[in-house]
């Protein structure tokens, strides 16, 4: 009885020798390596922050500074991060192309279907001119952006045509008494950025009365539906804003009577953030 009682009592002893055996070693060899590791990746921040009082103490300007504030400022940082983030939401609002032309660019392009939809919108414009009693110089439709053979992105053509639709639309529904030139100077031709704002720009050149012209400025800058709420001309209701790049008036005699001639550089501007695949 007293034999078995003492031969359980060693086999406990064995596993409890055995289980201090094996703690020790994972002490001494893992958790101490583990724990001087941990102490030395400290180091550079507690020097850092003994640097950083040695700083405030020895400069003047240190005791300006302020650690309650520290918070403060990130959440101003926010704040201005998400009202950048607003005002950008705004100019993409105020520049985005209709549904339609968001269409055309997500789809294949098709050079056919660019040509028709131009000679179409030609035929328009004539209408619309012998309709308001606006001399359209024969060179005016011409300028209407011309296809690339070979380019990286070919549906941004569609971006192109809409910006000249507008405006051409919208300066016929000034009423100028003659349009002499208009020019597409902007090409799809080249790289095309992942992300940012893509630049149409336009030259047109009108003579008109002096209110003819000031409409036509007032009216650019403007999304079709706020030019109709003010009761400016605006032929589409969904034309984006467009802006004056540059601009040159003159007169076309001496008297206070005579018409103006407009020399306008017109920009649009196209939001491109390309998805990832």
């Amino acid at each position: 009885m007293m034999k078995g009682w003492y031969y359980r009592l060693m086999a406990d002893a064995r596993w409890i020798v055995a289980f201090l055996v094996l703690w020790s070693v994972l002490f001494i060899g893992v958790y101490l390596p583990f724990d001087r590791r941990i102490e030395q990746m400290d180091q550079p921040l507690e020097r850092a922050w003994e640097r950083l009082s040695q700083s405030i103490q020895t400069n003047r300007l240190g005791s300006l500074l302020a650690f309650d504030r520290l918070d403060q400022l990130a959440e101003n940082m926010d704040q201005s991060f998400s009202s950048f983030m607003d005002s950008e939401a705004e100019l993409i609002s105020r520049i985005l192309l209709t549904e339609s032309d968001q269409r055309k660019l997500e789809s294949g392009f098709q050079l056919v279907e660019y040509e028709n939809a131009v000679a179409n919108l030609k035929e328009h414009l004539r209408r619309e001119a012998k309709d308001q009693k606006v001399t359209l110089a024969p060179a005016v439709l011409d300028g209407m952006p011309e296809p690339v053979i070979e380019t990286e992105k070919p549906s941004l053509l569609w971006v192109d045509y809409a910006f000249a639709k507008h405006l051409l639309a919208l300066a016929i529904a000034c009423r100028p008494t003659e349009i002499h030139a208009f020019q597409t100077l902007t090409s799809i031709d080249g790289p095309v950025p992942e992300r940012g704002l893509r630049t149409s720009q336009f030259r047109l050149q009108l003579t008109g009365d002096m209110a003819a012209i000031q409409q036509l400025l007032r009216t650019l800058p403007m999304r079709g539906s706020e030019a109709q709420a003010f009761g400016l001309p605006s032929p589409y209701w969904e034309k984006p804003a467009l802006f004056v790049g540059g601009l040159m008036i003159e007169k076309t005699g001496p008297t206070p009577d005579d018409q103006v001639r407009l020399n306008l550089l017109a920009e649009g501007f196209h939001y491109i953030h390309t998805k990832n695949p």
